[in-house]
């Protein structure tokens, strides 16, 4: 998967290609392009369309960044907590609001969180502004967190260290300290004295002495504010100059940071879009039909190794599968009940394979599963399969059922969610074998066994 982090700073557009390949983070290409192109129509033969997510992010003086400290031992009970704490500490209500939490664990049953929260008005406003480039971003970041990916992927021995960000437009900064997002501060391009001073006495105040500074940005290089700033906060701090072979990602640290924060696809991710774009939308409904028909085609495949006779419903079932594959594959869940219903009513077969869980259930439970009901979390593989089963000639081994699922998400939160989920789990679940967790980039998969029927 690539990764297309896009940034609108003035005349100034930045478009960055990001991947990961073998664990290893690779920045393909950088652009520099004009602000009143369409970006995907200019870079058309340098990306995949399906290929690729697209990243764009709020600016600075578009978001905020709360910072919190619970004596809560789980994470669910500071997620419910957390709109209780932050009444009175935001502009605006919490259901105007979208959060974006980042727990840090200091003990078992103590946690620091950060919260960056930003209006769902200011989103709107974003996303209209981008589809006036004819550009619907899959994952919207921001630019302290943009910043925050950047610093941590140049320097990443370094836990603290003030990044300056000197744009055409946007002039921001943000502290990090043990490895931490700490504070943001936005001024309006340093066109007058006291938006330098305003800068200046930020700093000095809230970052520790000596800590390290770093300038990025189109006019990082060369601007006389990029001087004035040495100077005046020389003293008190220490510069931090890039790599000679990374000097040139400098002007487009943002665009870089945004794909990395996608990328990343960790606690530390900010997605700000709570609606999918279109183009996640339309993998949803794809993936869902491929879901549908993997445990139609599992289920067949079970009652087939039990020895019953179902070729007519099987007929039946396939010509429903054409009818409603076109749409949701809704209609398939009726059809495999009636099935099962007539299967159930023939004579009993000397092998009782139904007391393991049938595929259908299966299905029903993952359709209605309340983990799974964000359009964000994208079911892509659903494999139902017998590990162990009754025979003639060994009636009495127990069905062993094992499922495996491969879901899509950009949301950390989401895909944590849906794993302990799982291991709370103890109805459909068969707790007493290890529910396995992986995950590459934004793609998770979990392997677990179904309980038997009761």
């Amino acid at each position: 998967m690539h990764y297309l982090g896009l940034y609108a700073d003035g005349a100034f557009l930045s478009a960055t290609l990001v991947k990961r390949h073998k664990r290893k983070i690779q920045i393909e290409w950088t652009r520099p392009l004009k602000s009143d192109v369409k970006p995907l129509y200019i870079l058309a033969h340098e990306i995949d369309p399906n290929g690729h997510l697209l990243v764009t992010g709020l600016q600075s003086h578009e978001v905020l960044v709360r910072q919190l400290q619970m004596a809560l031992s789980s994470n669910r009970a500071i997620l419910s907590a957390l709109p209780f704490q932050l009444e009175g500490l935001l502009p605006h209500s919490i259901e105007e609001s979208v959060l974006q939490p980042i727990i840090t664990r200091l003990s078992k049953k103590e946690a620091a969180i950060t919260v960056l929260s930003s209006a769902r008005k200011k989103i709107s406003e974003h996303l209209n502004q981008w589809s006036e480039k004819e550009v619907d971003p899959d994952f919207v970041s921001c630019t302290p967190m943009a910043l925050f990916r950047f610093a941590r992927h140049l320097f990443p021995q370094d836990d603290a260290l003030v990044v300056i960000h000197l744009g055409n437009r946007e002039v921001c900064a943000i502290i990090l300290s043990e490895g931490r997002l700490l504070e943001i501060v936005d001024t309006p391009f340093l066109v007058e004295p006291h938006h330098m001073e305003r800068l200046v006495a930020f700093l000095m105040q809230k970052a520790p002495e000596k800590t390290p500074v770093f300038f990025t940005g189109p006019d990082a290089e060369s601007s006389s504010s990029r001087f004035q700033l040495e100077k005046r906060l020389s003293p008190h701090f220490s510069l931090r100059l890039p790599p000679m072979e990374r000097a040139s990602e400098i002007p487009h640290a943002i665009s870089i940071g945004l794909a990395l924060d996608a990328l990343h696809s960790d606690t530390h991710s900010t997605q700000f879009r709570t609606e999918p774009s279109a183009k996640l939308k339309k993998s949803h409904r794809r993936s869902l039909q491929h879901a549908l028909f993997a445990g139609l085609c599992s289920f067949l495949s079970i009652m087939l190794i039990g020895g019953a006779s179902i070729e007519g419903q099987k007929k039946g079932l396939l010509t429903e599968l054409k009818e409603s594959f076109p749409n949701s594959g809704s209609r398939l869940q009726p059809a495999l009940q009636n099935a099962e219903r007539s299967l159930l009513n023939t004579k009993p077969s000397p092998i009782p394979l139904m007391q393991a869980r049938t595929a259908s259930e299966l299905l029903a439970w993952l359709s209605t599963h309340a983990e799974l009901q964000d359009q964000q979390i994208v079911l892509n593989r659903v494999r139902y399969a017998l590990e162990k089963y009754p025979r003639l000639s060994s009636p009495k081994i127990a069905p062993l059922v094992r499922v495996e699922l491969e879901l899509t998400t950009l949301s950390a939160r989401l895909a944590r969610d849906f794993r302990q989920a799982l291991l709370a789990d103890r109805n459909m679940i068969d707790q007493k074998r290890s529910v396995k967790w992986s995950n590459d980039d934004s793609t998770y998969r979990a392997v677990f066994y179904l309980r038997r029927a009761s």
